[in-house]
């Protein structure tokens, strides 16, 4: 079993962030779990059996200014694990997507430059997150922990215009920045 969770976010307004930061973020957020997927994924299809977790996020679903850049590389990971879902199962190889909301680890508590206590959401235990993925694993593509993430998660897919998405997200996160936008 490979869990593909390592990550890294910049929170603030893309223009005032500093562009080593940006891609810093791309090559452990996207490169690596790549990378990892590729030569575990070639391993275990050998071997026609083992199991690969990719962490994404809820907000990998809808465009969120002032997280833009970690948001969109948790769009990549969704996108990528769940075709990888299809593509190593014929090999015996579990793939699944983890899309939890927030979820209290210690990267959410040290995440520079935004309050994460400033918005209205409680996050999730850690074990309750691991405990769902755990037993998710070669039954589903998808999983997405707690219940209020999966009701915003049918919300925002079926109910909620991309365009207001975009706006609630934006006012949400502008709230909780530490340093506001200039």
């Amino acid at each position: 079993l490979v869990v593909l969770c390592a990550g890294i976010s910049t929170a603030g307004a893309f223009i005032e962030s500093r562009s080593y930061d940006e891609i810093r973020l791309i090559k452990l957020n996207l490169e690596v779990p790549v990378r990892m997927a590729y030569d575990f994924g070639r391993r275990m299809a050998e071997r026609k059996k083992g199991g690969i977790i990719f962490v994404s996020s809820s907000i990998s679903q809808a465009a969120v200014p002032y997280l833009a850049n970690y948001a969109a590389s948790k769009a990549y990971i969704s996108s990528f694990g769940y075709a990888l879902n299809y593509e190593l199962k014929r090999h015996g190889v579990d793939v699944t997507v983890l899309t939890p909301g927030p979820t209290k680890t210690e990267g959410f508590d040290a995440t520079e430059g935004i309050d994460f206590n400033k918005f209205p959401i409680t996050p999730m235990p850690v074990q309750a997150v691991v405990r769902t993925a755990l037993q998710g694993l070669g039954k589903k593509a998808v999983i997405i922990p707690g219940r209020v993430n999966r009701v915003m998660d049918v919300l925002g897919k079926y109910a909620i215009p991309r365009g207001v998405q975009r706006m609630i997200f934006g006012k949400l996160v502008e709230q909780a920045l530490v340093e506001k936008p200039v």
